[in-house]
């Protein structure tokens, strides 16, 4: 697949996250976050720290732009007290948690997976977490998370790592097939393995209706209206 363009990464993301392996490495041992609040995944890049030295008269004599950090966010909701523990190396004791910390000790690795094959995902091996709990009435609780990338220890291992998505998931494609409608008005559409297309075809009085929508199986749905 070529990477001189990419699929734009609609849709929901998964995200996954698990202790950091052997120096800085990508955890092997990463398991879904949970179910993510709309809207809230953001995944950037913090310029770093800027160093000038200015002579008399404030001319900028010299610049240094220092290294940089990726920051992702998101929130998950529906949080449980095992998944609050579970972030915070916590455990549950007869359906009470006591919170003995507010700090997540461990480095953890993240990945960004999207849903469309032909996107952009991202894989974030050796990073600080920052998680906030929080309740309301309108979400109950949710967990807020603000990871950091940190400099791994093997200079093998790069704190950003970006990839683009392969088969196994919904894509897009050009639609070219013809629609043939039978003698009754009835069409059918040929069926594809992971996507879905969207005509309106008319004859008489009869119309044949398809949503545009990817789809998780070789089936087209189409009603009539």
């Amino acid at each position: 697949m070529s990477t001189a363009s990419a699929v734009t990464a609609w849709g929901k993301p998964t995200i996954k996250s698990g202790a950091s392996g052997e120096s800085g490495a990508l955890g092997t041992t990463l398991e879904d976050v949970g179910k993510i609040k709309e809207n809230t995944t953001s995944l950037e890049l913090v310029k770093g720290n800027v160093n000038e030295l200015f002579g008399e008269g404030h001319e900028l004599v010299d610049k240094m732009e220092l290294e940089g950090t990726w920051t992702l966010k998101f929130t998950v909701i529906k949080a449980s007290l095992d998944k609050i523990a579970k972030f915070f190396g916590l455990s549950v004791s007869t359906d009470k948690l006591a919170m003995k910390t507010t700090i997540v000790s461990e480095p953890r690795s993240y990945t960004v997976d999207p849903l469309l094959v032909g996107a952009i995902g991202a894989e974030l091996p050796y990073c600080y977490t920052s998680i906030t709990p929080k309740f309301a009435t309108a979400e109950g609780w949710t967990i807020e998370f603000e990871v950091t990338t940190m400099e791994p220890e093997s200079e093998s291992v790069a704190p950003a790592t970006l990839y683009v998505k392969k088969g196994g998931g919904p894509s897009l494609f050009t639609i070219d097939w013809q629609i043939e409608l039978l003698v009754s008005g009835v069409g059918y559409l040929p069926a594809h393995p992971s996507c879905g297309f969207s005509s309106t075809v008319e004859r008489q009085s009869t119309r044949l209706k398809t949503e545009v929508r990817p789809l998780q199986s070789a089936q087209v749905f189409f009603g009539y209206g």
